[in-house]
């Protein structure tokens, strides 16, 4: 094993690689106790990236190592490390908690994989972090990101809507984002919950007129 776990180390992508695919196919029981002092060895974040890797390979969960990774500084190790999490997270108590920081984090590939993770805990929390990733900078890969993720929790989102939990004062930019995204029959139920707070002005005032004509249905607007 000693020999396979320094080879996680190797500058050489085909190593590594194989390297992990026979210590996964040994095993945790016969890998486990080596893995563990060798990833307690490592002192680069790449280092700990791979002895996360290799923890998921054998499908064992290490919170600590992943919270490690998750506080790295190379913004490519967090977006990696939030993949992990993104797997892990029906395994890790108040994972959403972990996945939020990500949600405004300054790299726009942890922001995504974040989004992403998200969406894997469907509820009402989940779709307000998903929205408000739109308050970061975007991109077209952040962008469908927040498509697919509001879809996911369209359910939650809407129920939150309905017992006012979610409030669109402020979030104008978030509310016509979900409701050109979802599913018409949710996004009429939200315009509808909308309109009995925000009754458009007879002179037309105001962010609805443009939003509702954007995200609604004739309907909506009669």
């Amino acid at each position: 094993n000693g020999e396979l776990l320094a080879n996680l180390g190797s500058k050489n992508g085909y190593v590594r690689q194989r390297s992990r695919r026979i210590l996964t196919e040994r095993g945790a029981e016969k890998i486990k106790s080596d893995l563990e002092s060798w990833t307690q060895k490592q002192t680069s974040e790449q280092g700990a990236l791979e002895a996360l890797w290799m923890y998921q390979a054998i499908d064992l969960v290490n919170v600590d190592l992943l919270k490690k990774n998750l506080a790295a500084k190379d913004g490519r190790v967090r977006a990696a490390a939030t993949r992990v999490l993104s797997f892990w997270q029906n395994r890790i108590p108040d994972a959403l908690e972990l996945i939020a920081p990500r949600i405004g984090d300054e790299n726009g590939r942890v922001r995504v994989e974040a989004v992403r993770a998200a969406a894997k805990i469907p509820s009402a929390r989940s779709a307000e972090l998903v929205l408000g990733a739109l308050d970061k900078p975007m991109d077209r890969f952040t962008d469908y990101a927040i498509w697919l993720s509001i879809n996911d929790v369209a359910e939650p989102w809407v129920k939150a809507v309905q017992a006012g939990e979610w409030k669109s004062d402020g979030r104008e930019k978030q509310l016509e984002f979900a409701l050109r995204a979802v599913e018409p029959q949710y996004a009429a139920v939200v315009l509808t919950e909308v309109l009995e707070d925000h009754p458009i002005p007879a002179d037309g005032s105001g962010p609805w007129i443009d939003l509702f004509a954007k995200a609604g249905s004739r309907e909506h607007l009669v």
